[in-house]
């Protein structure tokens, strides 16, 4: 057995530094990019977390070649787990981020030059049945409140996300969702594997 002589070498560190830093920089990056500029981003806790996995996974994959390969071998089966954990929390962040944007866009696009407004208004009707809410936003604007109630905010701001998405399309104003970070977030998960499997190559060959 030379498993306790061997070492890991530069390939697995590479991919797992790599790793770390596409972690990282998918946790900085928006999750969510739309076609008309909205974005959305892992805040606050969540981000803190997955910016202290990335640190984590930057010192084993600069300590995975100190220790015997056999064991960094094992260990290696953790940074995989980590990044799949962030993985998912980013996939859901990108989930709840295209219903918000959606919502958003329908809430602004009223406003835009670039809207067909007869149409927009004439879906918002069709799917609410609301026939006023044309004249008091034109009259009052979208925070305009009727018996105390912000009736174009509410109204936007139940539609689901395919209904907000139907709304643009129907004034013109189509949206796409790219999947930003959540994309960094593949790629570090990629790297991460390409680590553990020359870390495995290795710990076989020196058995």
């Amino acid at each position: 057995m030379q498993t306790s002589k061997q070492k890991t070498g530069f390939i697995p560190m590479f991919f797992g530094v790599a790793g770390a830093a596409l972690l990282a920089a998918g946790t900085y990056f928006p999750q969510l990019k739309t076609s008309l500029g909205y974005t959305y981003t892992i805040a606050g806790t969540p981000s803190y977390i997955c910016y202290g996995i990335a640190v984590l996974l930057l010192v084993f994959a600069l300590l995975a070649d100190k220790i015997r390969i056999d064991l960094a071998a094992r260990l290696s089966i953790i940074p995989i787990c980590l990044i799949a954990g962030c993985l998912v929390y980013g996939n859901s962040v990108y989930e709840q981020g295209t219903g918000w944007a959606a919502r958003e866009a329908a809430f602004d696009s009223p406003g835009w030059k670039m809207t067909a407004q007869d149409k927009y208004w004439h879906q918002l009707g069709e799917m609410t049945g609301e026939t006023r809410l044309r004249t008091l936003y034109e009259n009052w604007g979208p925070y305009v409140t009727w018996n105390n109630n912000p009736v174009f905010q509410n109204t936007i701001g139940l539609l689901s996300r395919e209904q907000a998405d139907s709304l643009l399309q129907a004034g013109e104003v189509p949206q796409t969702y790219t999947r930003f970070g959540l994309a960094l977030f593949i790629a570090a998960l990629l790297s991460q594997l390409l680590a553990t499997v020359a870390i495995w190559i290795r710990s076989r060959a020196g058995s």
